[in-house]
């Protein structure tokens, strides 16, 4: 699994490569400031709102007081994430917690995003909330998860030019021995080049990739 994503300037965050045996990321801000953002492997995403509570009350047990807050989808990594807020600590410790699932796009297992910031005195933020302010909205805007793609699963081959443009060489299978090839080309101007960066996990020039199938539009 490849995570990529770029802190703004003037940010102050160290990062942590695997700190713990399910974290790939944890990154952090200076002491005494609750901005951090971590990243790691869970089996399953919460279900509903009750999973959500549950999952965060057991995760911030020894963070009292824990107040419940509210969970809503929110855009994340070029697609719309499961996500849940909650308040932990008191007085000048009260921090506010996005937590949002990134499913991978077939199979078993997510990375939960997990966002520290300061909460204030007022009520729990929504998850748009704590997205929305800065520097959080630019760390998740920037976020790029390329999940690992089975051969079998894989429609095809993504690559970059040096001018970022990226190709996609697709193959079709129809019924019977049917099978079609295509050439994309998506240049950084056009309205789809996003959508297909974050659906290939990032992509760098000179890179190749498997590409795994789109999603259907409902």
């Amino acid at each position: 699994m490849g995570l990529t994503l770029q802190i703004p300037a003037g940010t102050a965050l160290s990062a942590q490569k695997f700190p713990a045996a399910t974290i790939y990321l944890n990154l952090a801000g200076p002491p005494g400031g609750p901005l951090g953002f971590s990243f790691e492997r869970v089996e399953k995403a919460p279900a509903d709102v009750a999973a959500w509570k549950t999952l965060a009350s057991k995760r911030f047990a020894g963070e009292a007081p824990f107040t419940e807050g509210s969970a809503a989808p929110i855009t994340i990594s070029g697609g719309a994430r499961s996500a849940y807020a909650c308040v932990t600590g008191s007085s000048n410790a009260r921090t506010a917690h996005l937590l949002a699932i990134l499913a991978a796009p077939s199979g078993p297992g997510a990375i939960l995003v997990d966002v520290r910031t300061a909460a204030g005195s007022g009520p729990a933020p929504s998850p748009a909330d704590i997205a929305a302010a800065q520097p959080v909205a630019a760390v998740l805007a920037s976020l790029l998860v390329d999940f690992p793609v089975a051969p079998k699963e894989s429609i095809g081959s993504a690559t970059m030019d040096p001018d970022g443009t990226i190709r996609l060489q697709l193959r079709a299978t129809g019924p019977g021995p049917a099978v079609g090839d295509a050439v994309l080309t998506y240049k950084k101007s056009d309205a789809r080049y996003q959508e297909i960066l974050a659906h290939l996990g990032g992509l760098k020039p000179g890179e190749t990739k498997p590409v795994r199938p789109f999603p259907k539009k409902k």
